[in-house]
């Protein structure tokens, strides 16, 4: 089914939180899923701020490949909601001012954890996703189809 590029665009800039899994180092190959808070940046992509000691860094480091998942489930009803799997890369990127105050729009706590020095943003740069906004609507996107859209400077 064809999905427009706009559909999962909401679910990512009104979610907070996102299922990281990356490829576990040790017992190497397995999935390693971590739940955590997330910002779109402008061009609607992942990013996070995490730990140097993290787990889920360590594996990012060794493979930056990931699944994010993203799910709105109203009254715990999973499988009506929406949600949505991204695939790709995640890479480190510079805490640039404009990055950072975008971040503490959508988590303001985070201000504590920059402070510490220990934390660093990454993004996801979308190879593939997967959209599923009920029940028989659903559908694959590249993740080229989100970069025509316009980038935002606000929410």
């Amino acid at each position: 089914m064809n999905i427009p590029a706009q559909a999962p665009l909401h679910l990512l800039h009104t979610s907070a939180v996102g299922t990281l899994a990356t490829h576990a180092r040790q017992p190497e190959g397995f999935p390693y899923p971590s739940v955590l808070p997330f910002a779109p940046d402008a061009r609607h992509r992942p990013t996070i701020l995490i730990s140097r000691l993290a787990e889920h860094t360590h594996n990012l480091h060794a493979d930056p490949r990931a699944g994010f998942l993203v799910v709105d489930a109203p009254d715990g009803d999973v499988l009506n909601g929406q949600r949505v799997t991204l695939l790709g890369t995640f890479e480190p990127v510079d805490p640039a001012p404009e990055l950072v105050a975008r971040y503490l729009r959508y988590h303001p706590d985070a201000e504590r954890y920059l402070v510490l020095g220990d934390f660093t943003f990454w993004t996801m740069t979308l190879d593939r996703l997967r959209y599923i906004g009920g029940f028989g609507a659903m559908g694959w996107l590249g993740g080229d189809e989100l970069d025509p859209l316009p980038a935002l400077e606000s929410d």
